[in-house]
């Protein structure tokens, strides 16, 4: 089982759709016993709708650009 190290580390690939089915399922089975890794993943496609937003057409690198700095804690 995945534990919510693993959950950070696999929550963009698990966002862009890009894990495969066993990974996805354990992604899911963790979010469904863990509220703060359920908050975790909110919290991301929440800001992944406003970068899209606010650039318009923002590229998926730029979004995963974006995404690396929030997880690195950079401001």
């Amino acid at each position: 089982m995945l534990n919510c190290k693993k959950i950070t580390e696999q929550s963009d690939g698990y966002l862009a759709g890009d894990l495969g089915f066993y990974q996805k399922l354990q992604v899911r089975i963790h979010l469904m016993m863990c509220r703060y890794c359920r908050r975790y993943i909110r919290q991301l496609r929440l800001l992944v709708r406003t970068v899209r937003r606010l650039y318009g057409s923002t590229s998926s690198d730029q979004v995963d650009k974006i995404m690396r700095a929030v997880k690195n804690g950079i401001k």
